[in-house]
């Protein structure tokens, strides 16, 4: 009974990442947004979390496994890629530039944000 009852939160919750996904997904056609529908879900995912200030059990439950396996899920990217050696050819320093460049103020800005927030913690105290 134990089990049957995991699989049926489990099952609940991929719904509700199904249903974000979805909305995402019709969003994004019906505004015409140059972003994928799955993204826009995430997003939708996310506000919600931030509202809500935690992490249903449901959605916890189903997103724990995805998040063991996440390494799966760059398999069919990295295939799509080996499909496209004529576009990396001809793009692949732009690509790269661009990927340097944005992960490197990725990292410059988490910096900043964890270094302000420790400073406000430690002027809190």
């Amino acid at each position: 009974m134990k089990t049957l009852n995991r699989w049926c939160v489990f099952a609940l919750g991929l719904a509700q990442l199904w249903i974000a996904k979805t909305v995402g997904k019709a969003v994004v056609e019906h505004y015409a947004i140059p972003i994928p529908g799955p993204v826009i879900g995430m997003l939708l995912v996310f506000g919600v979390l931030l509202w809500l200030g935690r992490t249903p059990h449901v959605l916890s439950q189903a997103a724990s496994p995805l998040l063991a396996h996440m390494n799966l899920l760059f398999i069919p990217a990295a295939v799509g890629l080996m499909g496209l050696g004529a576009l990396l050819r001809d793009h692949g320093a732009g690509i790269l530039a661009s990927m340097l460049i944005s992960t490197l103020l990725g990292l410059w800005a988490c910096v900043r944000v964890y270094t302000f927030l420790k400073h406000r913690d430690q002027q809190v105290d």
